[in-house]
């Protein structure tokens, strides 16, 4: 993970020395021109520069909740988005224009984000009866491109004044890399548990045997992860050097374990930690006629067949992803 950090950092600094502008004063032989104490150079990077407060919504797609349809008939994509679990997010960035209709952002973000089984129809989500929330902290480089080319310019349209006029609406799209941190954790016992050190999943136990089938648990994810964010927005300059954007994001992340749920059921008896076995499988907590293969003659020990070692649990062939639906306020640093 310290490689992404590494490619933040480096794209950081060499974009800007590619956004300066081709002549430069070594090759005329002048020296710069000082206004209270600042040379041109230094006001011309001010005035490409802005800094930014974000603020907003934040949601996810993972395993947990969604649409009430059977696996199997379109389970998947943005119809797994339950609006009841919106968040919120706060960020702050620093945003330089390289030039023409390209600009270049660094920011740090902080959300938060939850899913529920309980808030799905799905017999066979309903009955996983799994939930979690959890912090992200993610920082990001984005590159914006714009549609138009934003030229700040009067602020009121007053007739014979000469100039550019300003833009109304500018749409622009986002492309960035970056990393983020997060911790999902579950309601046990009236307090808030952090799952991954518990490995509910069997991480870090040994392999089992279960009806001829050999389950070997990995080990214990990472809660680092790359994420690559994308996003569509509109901006409208306020006066020359304050403007505000709207603005909808998707982070696809490469980690399946934002909510802790990837794989398969692990031996609930063969867990060492009595709560990593209570909080691996929660649907001893319900009603047995909830579950969707009830059958009055099963012995098996666990609460249903769809928890025995081995039965799934989440798909690992679909990663986990977050949204954020913000407002950004930027100021011109000059």
């Amino acid at each position: 993970m310290k490689y992404i950090f590494l490619v933040i950092l480096s794209l950081v600094i060499i974009n800007p020395l590619l956004s300066q502008d081709t002549e430069s004063n070594d090759e005329t032989g002048k020296q710069d021109i000082k206004f209270n104490d600042e040379t041109e150079e230094e006001k011309n990077w001010k005035d490409k520069t802005k800094l930014e407060f974000i603020i907003g919504t934040a949601n996810c797609l993972t395993d947990l909740g969604g649409t009430d349809e059977q696996a199997g008939e379109g389970l998947a994509g943005f119809r797994d988005l339950e609006m009841k679990t919106t968040r919120h997010v706060i960020g702050f960035g620093v945003e330089h224009r390289l030039g023409g209709h390209l600009y270049q952002k660094l920011a740090l973000y902080h959300a938060k984000v939850s899913g529920s089984d309980a808030l799905t129809n799905n017999p066979k989500r309903r009955w996983r009866n799994l939930s979690f929330r959890s912090p992200i902290v993610e920082l990001s480089y984005q590159i914006r491109f714009t549609i138009n080319n934003d030229q700040g310019g009067h602020r009121y349209k007053l007739k014979g004044v000469r100039g550019r006029k300003s833009l109304q609406v500018n749409t622009y799209f986002v492309f960035g890399i970056g990393a983020f941190w997060f911790n999902p954790k579950a309601k046990y016992n009236g307090n808030w548990v952090a799952l991954q050190p518990l490995g509910t999943e069997g991480q870090g136990q040994s392999a089992i045997e279960f009806n001829g089938k050999t389950i070997t648990p990995s080990s214990k994810y990472s809660r680092i992860s790359m994420v690559l964010p994308m996003a569509i927005g509109m901006t409208r300059q306020v006066n020359r050097d304050m403007s505000v954007a709207l603005e909808m994001s998707y982070r696809k992340t490469f980690t399946d374990y934002l909510d802790d749920v990837s794989t398969v059921y692990y031996d609930q008896f063969a867990f060492s930690d009595p709560v990593a076995a209570d909080l691996s499988i929660r649907s001893d907590e319900l009603d047995s006629s909830l579950d969707p293969e009830y059958s009055s003659t099963y012995s098996g020990g666990y609460p249903s067949i769809l928890n025995e070692p081995g039965q799934g649990r989440g798909d690992p062939d679909d990663k986990d992803g977050y949204l954020f639906f913000s407002i950004t306020f930027k100021k011109r640093l000059r």
